[in-house]
């Protein structure tokens, strides 16, 4: 795949797609396209076993493109509030364990059975279509390269989250956080790799 070059922080999904290209997948091991892809990398996937794994996903919203929520298990019904105009509105609900990418805001691709059925350059109702096949699978395994950060997380029936990163100032930054039972609403520590193996 021809190299895009270097678009904008903040340039349009149409410009993002014209540059990557139709499918948005990956061009080749180590190249991943995104507003600025110019780095190659090794990815060395490790297992994270954690608490969620093994469960399956109540709910799942977006705040932004790249911004998940994903609710695990039984789902509490969000508070309601008022919005500017007055108008009472209800937020999302909360899973007993939840994970979000709020903090790295880092790129998305699903795939079932290794075909590309959406990413965070799609626009809205697509993202939305493809995301809520998550919705009751399970989840099966939750991978992380401790370099990059990416992350993969599969579900049943041969879905797959993939995320990765190349905004240099959240590069460091763990793709997710997770907030569990004995966590408040503030509490989301992120989701790390510990140990060597």
């Amino acid at each position: 795949m021809r190299n895009p070059g270097c678009l904008p922080l903040g340039s349009s999904a149409g410009a993002l797609r014209a540059a990557i290209g139709s499918t948005g997948m990956v061009a080749s091991a180590g190249t991943y396209p995104r507003a600025c892809f110019q780095h190659q990398f090794v990815i060395m996937y490790r297992f994270w076993h954690g608490p969620i794994i093994g469960l399956t996903l109540s709910h799942l919203w977006s705040s932004f493109a790249s911004c998940l929520f994903l609710e695990f298990g039984r789902l509490t019904p969000g508070d309601t509030y008022a919005d500017r105009k007055g108008n009472i509105r209800q937020r999302q609900p909360d899973g007993e364990w939840s994970i979000a990418s709020m903090e790295a805001w880092p790129a998305w691709w699903l795939r079932q059975n290794g075909k590309l059925i959406g990413s965070w350059v799609d626009c809205r109702p697509v993202r939305l279509r493809a995301l809520r096949r998550l919705i009751g699978r399970r989840l099966n395994a939750f991978q992380i390269d401790q370099s990059t950060k990416s992350t993969r997380l599969r579900f049943s029936l041969g879905l797959e989250l993939e995320t990765r990163t190349d905004i240099s100032r959240l590069r460091n930054k763990s793709h997710w956080l997770l907030r569990g039972p004995a966590q408040g609403e503030t509490d989301w520590p992120p989701i790390v790799l510990t140990g060597k193996k």
